[in-house]
């Protein structure tokens, strides 16, 4: 995972599907760290990006009769996240 500054962040990773291996990358943005009403300290992630089905070998793709594709090549990805830190939840 990479700062980008301003609380935005890039993370990439290497997803494998079907035996093929593509490098991914998602943006997004960090909110935190903060403390929850329990005192437990929480930080939230949101990512977002897309991958090309048809580098990882997804390429079925029947036609509609009226001409256009049934899947679209580009697939949306997007993560939500909210990290606990454990050491401040179990010392609470």
């Amino acid at each position: 995972m990479r700062q980008l500054g301003d609380g935005q962040l890039e993370l990439t990773g290497d997803p494998g599907i079907h035996d093929v291996t593509r490098p991914v990358t998602l943006r997004g943005s960090f909110a935190g760290p903060s403390t929850d009403s329990w005192g437990g300290r929480r930080a939230g992630r949101s990512l977002a990006g897309e991958l090309d089905r048809e580098a990882f070998g997804l390429a079925w793709n029947p036609a509609l009769e009226a001409g256009g594709a049934t899947v679209g090549r580009k697939a949306a990805l997007s993560v939500e996240a909210e990290l606990v830190d454990a050491a401040a939840a179990l010392a609470a």
